[in-house]
């Protein structure tokens, strides 16, 4: 403790000592005369009232809080605080100052800024009660909403209440309100006064109900013994048509049996009356559409072409229940053997379709029977052609079957489905002909490829729907005469095709045995056309696919422009003399031999030439796709046009040879030049009957 602060204390002290002696020297008078009374009267002393001075400090706040206003204290605490600011600066002075006389200002100084800390905590606790006050009275005003908010409800609930009594007592339904009773002109007329009362009942509503009502039941009981007594005699009516039916089934299997004894005499006589009878009683279960291809087909095969047949085949029971019950039985069926097909998963739970599945299998459901259209060749090729009819999207699917004579005969040119696309320009059988399909599977919710989904069941030819009569712009149904003017032409292309396809198919498996094959082996017809002699020969032929011939340059031209798709059959031959060898990537299209097969060449000698840097090349491709006769179009018509390259092959290498100083190829062609005009065309024109090359 420093010196000073010592020192200031023990002033204290002694000027606190001076001050009693003082005090106790001077007593006044009165005191004394006080004291003396208080002597001699003895005082009953009364125990002294206990204050609480906590609450009443309080009580006081309190009511200092709610009667002054809070604008009042903010600014009585705005002066405190400048009065705390002033005097704080002044106690920072006098302490610079360290003087004697700036002790006492600095005790004084602190003695007052220590009221102006109390007023500061009075007036914050005056703010607190305030705060306290408006909470309480909030929560008390929260409390009335509440309390109003639960009364509402209460009454709101009353309300709602009675409101389903009211409504409750309006619709009260009694059950004699379902009778449906005679009206009063004939219950009046019919009933007996006994019972109808009209003294009574004319005046009184509910009495005349009550009238009707014993009335209606006493007829109902009349009616219903009337009926039991009909009900009787049709019993009796169906035993005896029941006993004529038996007789009529016994009939019916003697019938049978008669027939199948004069099955021997049938075959005999190369008759088909069961079968026939069989085809009859199945056709009257076919839907429209399949019915006028079997009736035109049927009549087409009898009076013009015997080498084409038609069946139906099909489950029959099926189909009674399917013309009896509509689609409903069927589809219930459907959903039986649905339910049976759910097996149990890897996992042992069971695997369960959903609703799109079902409703998908329901749209591309076809009728239970089917139309086979079997064509033959004379060579004994057949192709069977199965006719199905899809009954909700009301179109017809086409699948195929193919049966070779020559068992050895295998590729995709004689596959159905090749055999049966493009049978008419643009119908490829990918994409639905009825339009209305397309906004039916979109209000059922099913998306994706349609053409897809519906060849699943087959493909939808246009020609199939024109030999079952469909007209998807006319609004009728099916029509006889659609179906008669396409029978004839339709059958007699796809035997054409066939026959086309087996011999393109025969051609293309000589052509594939590559250096194997001589051409020696042609037919004569064939050889007529060039010189016998012929130096190149086949090297390789095989099939490749779309990107592969496209990847190639001499074919950028051809696939750009169109002339060639996916669709067609593509094919690389490769052929070869000495050092020369030449590339020809042939393209054939479904109408063949309508449409010529298509080359692109290119020749690697001195170096690689195609059509579009070697004008020789480019007339060579002309020579092989352009200036083919019209008589030339046969069955035969790519053995000779590979042919036809080789002879060219051959003159485009000796006639380029014969102008080189030393010529690598001997020339035994006849031409009058080797080249000719400006161009220098090359001699690729042959004249049979001269036998020499001459250009163009």
């Amino acid at each position: 403790m420093s010196p000073a602060v010592v020192k200031e204390k023990s002033e204290k002290a002694e000027k606190r000592k001076k001050e009693d002696k003082d005090g106790g020297k001077e007593e006044s008078a009165p005191a004394k005369q006080v004291k003396q009374d208080l002597k001699e009267k003895p005082v009953k002393k009364e125990p002294p009232k206990r204050v609480d001075v906590y609450k009443e400090i309080l009580s006081m706040e309190l009511r200092e809080s709610t009667e002054r206003s809070v604008a009042e204290d903010e600014r009585l605490f705005t002066d405190t605080c400048s009065e705390l600011r002033s005097l704080l600066r002044d106690l920072y002075n006098l302490k610079l100052a360290k003087g004697d006389k700036s002790k006492a200002e600095i005790k004084e100084k602190r003695i007052q800024a220590s009221l102006l800390f109390v007023k500061m905590k009075k007036i914050n606790r005056l703010e607190k009660l305030r705060i306290r006050a408006a909470r309480e009275k909030t929560n008390s005003a929260k409390q009335k909403v509440d309390q109003f908010n639960l009364q509402l409800q209460n009454l709101r609930y009353e309300v709602l209440h009675l409101k389903k009594e009211v409504s409750r007592c309006i619709n009260f339904w009694s059950a004699d309100e379902g009778v449906k009773m005679v009206d009063l002109p004939q219950f009046y007329a019919e009933a007996p006064e006994d019972i109808s009362k009209p003294e009574i009942t004319k005046d009184d509503l509910h009495q005349q109900k009550l009238a009707r009502l014993v009335w209606e039941l006493k007829s109902r009981k009349a009616l219903d013994a009337e009926a039991n007594e009909l009900e009787e005699a049709k019993n009796q009516k169906d035993t005896v048509v029941q006993t004529k039916e038996d007789k009529m089934k016994d009939l019916g299997r003697h019938l049978k049996n008669i027939l199948k004894a004069t099955r021997p005499v049938q075959e005999s006589l190369n008759l088909r009356l069961d079968e026939e009878r069989a085809q009859v009683s199945l056709a009257t279960l076919l839907p429209d559409p399949l019915y006028i291809l079997f009736s035109q087909a049927d009549a087409y095969s009898r009076s013009l072409d015997p080498l084409t047949s038609v069946a139906i085949t099909g489950d029959q029971d099926k189909a009674k229940a399917f013309k009896d019950g509509g689609e409903e039985e069927s589809g219930e069926e459907d959903e039986v053997e649905e339910k049976e097909r759910e097996g149990k998963g890897r996992d042992g739970k069971k695997t369960i379709r959903g609703k799109s599945g079902t409703k998908k299998n329901k749209i591309f459901k076809a009728h239970p029977l089917s139309v086979i259209l079997k064509i033959k060749t004379e060579n004994g090729d057949e192709l069977d052609i199965s006719f199905y009819y899809l009954v909700h999207l009301n179109i017809v699917t086409v699948q195929g079957r193919v049966t070779l004579k020559d068992t050895t005969y295998s590729g995709e040119v004689v596959e159905a489905s090749s055999l049966l696309s493009y049978l008419y320009e643009g119908d490829e059988g990918q994409h639905s002909p009825n339009i209305k399909n397309e906004y039916q599977l979109k209000e059922a919710g099913i998306s994706g490829d349609v053409g897809k989904l519906i060849r699943e069941s087959g493909s939808p030819f246009v020609w199939a729907q024109r030999l079952a009569g469909l007209n998807f712009l006319s609004s009728g149904g099916p029509q006889q005469n659609i179906s008669f003017s396409h029978m004839q032409s339709t059958v007699q292309t796809i035997r054409k095709r066939l026959v086309s396809r087996v011999s393109l198919q025969h051609q293309l498996n000589q052509l594939e045995q590559g250096k194997g094959f001589k051409f020696s082996t042609l037919p004569p017809e064939i050889l007529e056309k060039f010189p016998i002699k012929v130096h190149s020969h086949l090297k390789s032929w095989s099939s490749i696919t779309w990107e592969k011939y496209r990847a190639h340059e001499e074919s950028s031209s051809v696939s750009q422009d169109g002339l060639v798709d996916s669709t067609d059959f593509l094919y690389k031959g490769v052929l070869n003399r000495g050092v020369a060898t030449l590339t020809a990537l042939v393209n054939v299209k479904h109408d063949y031999p309508a449409s010529n097969p298509v080359f692109c060449l290119s020749l690697t000698w001195k170096e690689k030439w195609t059509a579009a840097n070697n004008e020789w090349i480019r007339d060579m491709e002309k020579e092989m796709n352009v200036h083919v006769k019209e008589e030339e179009h046969t069955d035969d018509l790519l053995m000779s046009q590979v042919y036809k390259l080789c002879v060219l092959l051959d003159v485009l290498l000796e006639t380029v040879s014969s102008l080189d100083p030393e010529p690598l190829f001997v020339s035994d062609k006849n031409f009058e030049r080797p080249v000719e005009g400006r161009q220098r065309k090359l001699p690729f024109k042959y004249c049979p009957k001269e036998k020499i090359f001459s250009q163009r």
